[in-house]
């Protein structure tokens, strides 16, 4: 399962990884979309207990292009009934390709969704041959099975990743020059 970060994106490796890992999720008959801002638009399935749907894509312009792919990636998502979506960017001219979170407020009344939040947060991983995949490994194969909506917000939060690297860096850096960190209840063996 690893090697689906390191390697080319492969929608097949890429629904084995969402089936396995993320609660209740449910493949749906490969719907296809089309949108301004993509050449290629495939709902995967979804994920009801998160509120989460899930597409590969293929963006026109460049995965690198965050702003443009974000902008389309938001009015994706507002034409769902779901307030969450998880995208896989891809290209036929790149080995690279982009897997993000994309999350939004909402809350639903009788009369449907409505968006409370106009400022949607998309957390992202660059991912493939090329790309340095050590830190989305281990948030997104080792760490196991998606928990919740937090659980998965957090494997993509830079603040958590940042604190994780820090606590690292600390602790190394303590065993290196010797001595303890903090009180006890800092310590590590």
């Amino acid at each position: 399962m690893s090697n689906l970060l390191q390697n080319k994106f492969s929608e097949k490796d890429f629904i084995e990884y969402v089936s396995s890992s993320f609660p209740d999720f449910q493949l749906t008959d490969s719907r296809i979309e089309m949108r301004r801002g993509f050449s290629a638009i495939k709902q995967i399935g979804e994920s009801p207990s998160l509120d989460l749907v899930i597409f590969a894509t293929t963006p026109e312009s460049s995965i690198h292009a965050r702003m443009e792919v974000s902008k389309q990636s938001y009015a994706l998502l507002k034409n769902h009934p779901r307030a969450h979506a998880l995208i896989a960017y891809y290209s036929d001219v790149s080995d690279d390709w982009r897997l993000s979170l994309i999350t939004t407020q909402v809350t639903r009344d009788k009369k449907g969704i409505k968006e409370t939040v106009s400022n949607p947060r998309r957390f992202s991983y660059v991912l493939g041959p090329k790309a340095k995949v050590n830190t989305p490994t281990k948030y997104l194969i080792t760490k196991g099975n998606i928990i919740d909506l937090n659980d998965l917000k957090e494997r993509f939060s830079l603040e958590v990743v940042n604190k994780d690297f820090y606590r690292e860096i600390s602790h190394l850096f303590i065993k290196l020059v010797g001595g303890a960190l903090g009180s006890n209840r800092n310590k590590r063996e």
